[in-house]
């Protein structure tokens, strides 16, 4: 276990643009991969294990053959011995000096073959072993070509048309997550026969010593973990195959209705007929920087009142900004994805590709030893090299679609508004993230605590900032695409050649022009649009507040948890003392033992007394050095090796404690029992003045104290109090800094 903390409490404040992230039906982000690397683990890996099984199969069955021949040879030489004429003769047995009367040898010869027939008996469970390596291999190799099929076939289909992409994949969702179990059983079935199969080997070798012994139960028990763990994964494959509904999806902003957005339903009732697309049942108005049309059912606002039918979001700053023929190009645009199904699309393909990705992270999330979590490579890799050929062909789609919208775009006001929009739009969400996200930071949290100071208009605010700074280089957005919450977009260049047009000065002109703060357009689409603007900025403060409070919350919790006296961690001494204690003791018998023979026996060679002197010396030299050890431990017992105070983690082998606003992050290493203290940028770096335990890398920078194994506490309760620590200095420093005067003079 690798026990992690990060460097700060989390934050929490209302973000509207962060809501497109957390949407249920949002499109995951799949790992990439050299699809080559891809399809040498689908295949290569259970091409090894199936020669893994093919070899030891044929050295089963060569032993097998072995140990039937020998046994038949002696069973025949045993019959000879016990026939009548054979039982007043006395007989050698080869590989014995004795002799025997031949009823004395059969019996002899009879425990031998027991022997033997018991050897070939274990051959033949061998070769099963093996058999069965090869079939667990097989299966996977079966499996990962099925796989591979598959995805070949929906990737044929997908260019057929897009239903025919959601059948295909459809299919895909239910066959391939049984096919990743099928590759982690078989995967894991092979990795256990192949190990049982080199344990069950040692019968051959006679007696074991300790050592061997060992080392097989470890070889069983990693082989029997990886068992388990195909189980778990098996068992969440499973549970990924369950049906999947998306959830709504949360948007910030507000519903305007006909009687107060007369002009902008009428303007949206005039584009749908000039195209002949649906109209949509909603229409949301909000701060966030993207236009966007949705099928999906919609969690609006901090109370979540859901909407269900075709919602169109538009963004107030765009709407403030952008100008009548832009405006129409971007809704024509929105308008298009109605009319060509794109909602209702984008509906059916999100649980298939959610299925599909919960299957992925059954596989990939599974825990263990790396010699273990090999079982697993085949099926993520196939898991893996679906998605990449799904979103391909989502890509594919979502291309032509985007380019059809575009051109849909373009009838109401021509290729050039449409062209100067894309561009427009991606300059006026830069803005407005500026706007809400760094210059009206500090504003939105004075605005907290003392409502007066806050802008009555956030959307006033960012057309001003526009128009006094400049709404930057058109240039800027052309290799960008537009923000969306289910789909990808071409970037704009693309959509702007695919319009017929090329980027010159004049278009870089007219999607750059200057902010117009006296432009009346917005309000002739609605019946009071600076109260609209007021409630949205309403709004959006009031989720902010709610957010800021749940923060400030959390960091009176944080705050508050370690003691404020220091908190001394002791190592643990007893078990360390008593092994090195015993361990002396051994060597020091094996001395006393040892030279006892060279005092009293005559029967030692003169010749090995030198090197039974050498090994007597260090037999009292180990248990010397086990001796000073354990009393080292003891003595080390009796003072803090840490300091943990509410200002600083200290060491007594360091020349310094470290504040805790230094420490970036803070690893608790299990399997060795080491902390890991990872140092900020710009912290200085402490010494190490004694001892062997504290390490200092420049180069990491970072801290490393070996085998911390603090006393009466455990492992996982020693991080979770070194977390506390951390945590509990930031939140004492966030709740300073968010408390003190805006005007340094009026500190007291």
């Amino acid at each position: 276990m690798d026990c992690r903390s990060g460097p700060r409490v989390p934050v929490v404040h209302a973000d509207v643009s962060d809501a497109r992230d957390r949407m249920s039906g949002g499109r995951a982000r799949v790992p990439g991969g050299a699809g080559l690397r891809r399809l040498a683990l689908i295949i290569g890996v259970p091409l090894v294990f199936l020669l893994i099984g093919g070899w030891q199969l044929g050295r089963s069955w060569d032993d097998a053959r072995l140990y039937d021949r020998e046994a038949a040879s002696l069973a025949a030489t045993i019959a000879r011995l016990e026939a009548p004429d054979m039982q007043d003769r006395i007989v050698v047995i080869p590989g014995l000096s004795e002799r025997y009367r031949a009823p004395a040898a059969a019996a002899r010869l009879r425990k031998g073959l027991s022997t033997l027939e018991t050897d070939a008996l274990v051959a033949r469970l061998r070769q099963g072993l093996a058999g069965t390596a090869i079939g667990g291999a097989a299966l996977v190799l079966l499996a990962g070509w099925c796989g591979l099929l598959i995805a070949a076939h929906g990737a044929r289909r997908s260019r057929l048309s897009r239903d025919a992409m959601v059948a295909a994949f459809t299919r895909a969702r239910r066959l391939v997550p049984v096919l990743m179990g099928a590759q982690v059983a078989g995967l894991a079935l092979a990795v256990f026969t192949v190990v049982l199969f080199e344990a069950a080997g040692a019968w051959y070798l006679g007696r074991l010593d300790t050592g061997a012994l060992k080392l097989i139960a470890a070889a069983v028990g990693l082989a029997g973990f990886a068992l388990y763990l195909a189980w778990l994964t098996v068992r969440d494959l499973a549970a990924a195959l369950a049906a999947f509904t998306p959830g709504p999806m949360p948007v910030f902003g507000r519903v305007v209705t006909m009687a107060e957005a007369p002009g902008l339903w009428g303007f949206i009732d005039a584009l749908a007929d000039l195209q002949g697309a649906l109209r949509p049942d909603h229409v949301v108005v909000g701060l966030d920087d993207g236009f966007f049309v949705t099928s999906s059912v919609i969690a609006l606002g901090a109370d979540e009142t859901r909407l269900e039918g075709r919602t169109l979001y538009l963004p107030a700053p765009c709407l403030a900004l952008l100008d009548r023929d832009e405006t129409a190009a971007v809704i024509a645009h929105e308008l298009a994805h109605f009319s060509g199904d794109d909602t209702a699309y984008t509906q059916l393909f999100v649980p298939v590709y959610a299925a599909l990705g919960r299957s992925l992270s059954a596989v990939g999330h599974g825990a263990g030893p790396a010699a273990a979590r090999v079982l697993l490579w085949p099926a993520e890799s196939l898991g893996l090299h679906v998605m990449s050929v799904f979103d391909a062909a989502v890509n594919h789609w979502s291309r032509l679609r985007e380019l059809a919208a575009d051109q849909a775009s373009a009838v109401p006001a021509g290729p050039i508004a449409a062209a100067s929009a894309l561009i427009r739009t991606g300059l006026i969400a830069d803005v407005a993230h500026e706007t809400l996200h760094e210059t009206l930071h500090e504003t939105l949290h004075a605005a907290i605590r003392t409502p007066l100071t806050a802008p009555p208009d956030l959307v006033a605010a960012i057309v001003h900032e526009a128009h006094t700074a400049g709404i930057g280089d058109p240039r800027g957005p052309l290799a960008a695409t537009q923000p969306h919450p289910t789909d990808s977009h071409p970037a704009n260049m693309v959509r702007i050649a695919a319009l017929g047009l090329v980027v010159d000065d004049c278009l870089l002109a007219r999607a750059g022009r200057p902010a117009a703060m006296a432009d009346r357009y917005p309000a002739d689409l609605f019946a009071d649009w600076p109260r609209l603007c007021a409630a949205i900025t309403a709004d959006t403060l009031g989720v902010a507040a709610l957010e800021d409070a749940r923060y400030e919350a959390d960091l009176q919790i944080h705050a508050q948890l370690p003691a404020d006296a220091p908190t001394e961690i002791y190592q643990t001494t007893k078990r360390p003392v008593i092994v090195r204690g015993v361990i002396g003791a051994v060597l020091l018998v094996a001395f006393a033992g040892l030279t006892y023979i060279l005092l009293t026996s005559g029967t030692v060679v003169s010749d090995d007394r030198p090197m039974l002197l050498l090994v007597d010396a260090g037999l009292l030299a180990g248990a010397t050095l086990a001796a000073i050890l354990a009393r080292g431990r003891w003595r080390a017992g009796g003072t803090p090796l840490l300091t943990l105070s509410p200002g600083a983690f200290a060491c007594r082998d360091l020349d310094r404690p470290i504040p805790w606003q230094d420490i970036a992050e803070i690893q608790v290493l299990t399997n060795e029992a080491h902390t890991v203290i990872k140092l900020m940028p710009d912290a200085p770096l402490p010494r190490r003045i004694r001892g062997w335990r504290a390490r200092v890398s420049a180069r990491r920078r970072s801290v490393t104290i070996l085998s911390v194994a603090p006393r009466g506490m455990p492992l996982q309760g020693y991080y979770d109090l070194l977390n506390a620590y951390l945590a509990a200095a930031y939140a004492r420093d966030a709740l300073a800094a968010r408390h003190a005067p805006a005007d340094p003079s009026l500190a007291s």
